[in-house]
């Protein structure tokens, strides 16, 4: 698997990421450190792929523009290279001879020119190959007007892209808000004590209280060594703890007060029952001293 990069034939250097997709209790964590990582950089590569997909198009245009450029210069060098008495009199003679030299030729163009990057001229002999049966008389002359349009092609070209913004629409896997199948809706353990007065996370803190009273505190609140020791003990990937992390500590002073320590296991047990966590805390989910 890891020299699959070798038998792909492409320009870029292929990565090979290393996991799953599995967000319930890893069966063996012992290489959860580096699935996490993996992880991490695969969703970022992702979301990145528009922004280097763009920067590449543009960088292809600018190629292009430049390619273009030299192929002007090397026309119009040939063009002024052929006597106008030759034109008319023994042309093929004079222009197989520019064709064999056509090496000092590009020499003498990047000597004279010396903004032209070396890296844009053409291949020298497929060169000569197309030239073969041209009329160099017929070749335009250099136009320095249209080769300051494509030197400054992109000039005030303005590029603002936030790869957070972007998006990916499936017609394959629906929406997380499309409720019109069966497959998709929430489940109960998320919505579980939405119209209850009463917090539904009171109905099952006792053990959670019990867990949160014998871990190292400061300050009252359990300090985060503790709270991951415990919380790793569910085995869930590091993304869903830090997501669970993030929703639990609402004061987000990075410790975690007995309130906002149950939460956070209840999320724990509702997550380890098969339900999907929320982007963000629902109200009735809302610790009530955070009210």
């Amino acid at each position: 698997m890891w020299a699959l990069g070798k038998t792909i034939d492409c320009p870029e250097v292929p990565r090979v990421y290393v996991g799953s997709f599995w967000d319930q209790p890893y069966k063996n964590d012992v290489n959860r450190i580096m699935f996490n990582e993996e992880e991490n950089d695969l969703f970022q590569d992702m979301k990145s792929l528009p922004h280097n997909s763009l920067i590449s198009k543009l960088n292809h245009i600018g190629k292009r523009a430049n390619t273009a450029i030299v192929h002007a210069y090397i026309m119009s060098e040939l063009k002024s290279r052929v006597p106008l008495l030759s034109r008319i009199i023994n042309k093929s003679h004079c222009q197989n001879e520019l064709i064999n030299n056509l090496e000092n030729v590009f020499a003498e163009i990047q000597e004279k020119y010396k903004n032209l990057s070396v890296g844009d001229f053409p291949d020298v002999e497929n060169m000569k190959v197309i030239l073969k049966g041209k009329d160099f008389s017929s070749f335009n002359n250099l136009d320095e007007k249209l080769i300051n349009r494509a030197t400054n092609l992109l000039d005030g070209f303005n590029m603002e892209m936030t790869m957070n913004e972007v998006q990916v629409q499936s017609n394959v896997i629906p929406c997380k808000n499309d409720v019109s199948t069966p497959f998709n809706g929430k489940t109960e353990g998320i919505d579980e004590g939405k119209f209850d007065q009463r917090w539904i996370v009171e109905y099952y803190r006792e053990p959670f209280d019990n867990i949160f009273n014998n871990l190292a505190k400061n300050d009252g609140k359990v300090i985060r060594t503790a709270a991951k020791e415990e919380f790793l003990k569910s085995k869930l990937p590091n993304s869903v703890l830090s997501k669970i992390w993030k929703l639990a500590d609402q004061d987000e002073d990075g410790l975690l007060d007995s309130d906002e320590f149950a939460l956070a296991m209840y999320l724990i047990k509702i997550k380890l029952e098969g339900s999907e966590l929320p982007d963000s805390l629902p109200k009735h989910l809302l610790p009530p001293s955070k009210k």
